[in-house]
């Protein structure tokens, strides 16, 4: 994730528009953050009299107009009547191990996972898609993949923390018919129908029987899992109902792998 820097070419001529402009910066780049633009965590200052920013940006050009949201776009204006164009400087184009950006057109399917800028990954490569560059610009819409991601991710802490609500957190994960991903499974297929991409939803399949147990089925509709040669943790699919999940690699806890499978409902 890149290392950006944001400033401005004119002092503000006051202290309440110091205060005015500094707090629309804010408003600028938290606009960003949730479009996947850059990470939250920003920080705003005044350098020498110049209102100045730094962000993580997803790329080194996220911060482009024509990947920004209208009020993102509005607030930049308000900045620009006030101190002039804003001008962006890549510090450092490094990014995190394992963290990389990819072009969702040129993936051959997609999924929903938690973690990193966009939910959005692809298929093979495990590449982030910054959801900014996808093709729904219906800031509702956006609205709602940051929502389920947020969510997923907050489930996501509860469960790996293995504190009390671990077992509710993970039975949230990983039911199919579960609030959190009836939701994530409309996601994607929103997605879906916007790229024209196959795309999946990740469930995990933390514990299991034991290696005699018949094989998982999937919990959407009951028919037979095939093996995708992917990563581990997306190692079996079901294509008709859009699903990506994983052998069984807890075998310690029988009494929890009940958790997420076919019901025969």
């Amino acid at each position: 994730m890149p290392l950006a820097r944001v400033q401005f070419p004119r002092s503000a001529s006051t202290e309440e528009q110091r205060s005015e402009m500094e707090d629309v910066l804010g408003g600028f780049l938290g606009a960003l953050a949730r479009n996947g633009q850059c990470a939250f965590g920003f920080l705003t200052a005044y350098e020498q009299g110049r209102l100045t920013g730094y962000v993580q940006s997803a790329e080194v050009d996220s911060y482009l107009d024509e990947y920004c949201t209208r009020f993102a776009n509005g607030e930049r204006r308000k900045l620009e009547d006030g101190l002039g164009a804003p001008v962006w400087t890549t510090l450092s184009d490094a990014s995190p191990p394992g963290f990389s950006c990819a072009d969702w057109r040129e993936a051959r399917a997609l999924y929903l996972f938690t973690g990193a800028l966009s939910p959005v990954r692809t298929v093979g490569s495990a590449g982030v898609a910054p959801y900014y560059k996808l093709p729904i610009r219906d800031e509702h819409e956006i609205g709602k993949i940051q929502h389920w991601a947020k969510e997923a991710e907050l489930l996501d802490d509860l469960w790996l923390q293995s504190g009390s609500l671990e077992i509710e957190a993970y039975r949230e994960l990983a039911e199919v018919g579960s609030g959190l991903n009836v939701t994530g499974r409309k996601i994607a297929g929103k997605i879906e129908q916007a790229t024209g991409k196959p795309t999946y939803y990740y469930l995990p399949r933390r514990y299991g029987l034991g290696p005699d147990s018949p094989p998982v089925r999937c919990p959407g509709c009951g028919a037979e899992l095939e093996a995708t040669g992917l990563q581990d943790y997306l190692g079996l699919r079901c294509t008709p109902c859009r699903l990506l999940t994983e052998n069984q690699r807890d075998l310690d806890e029988p009494e929890l792998a009940a958790i997420g499978l076919w019901s025969g409902a």
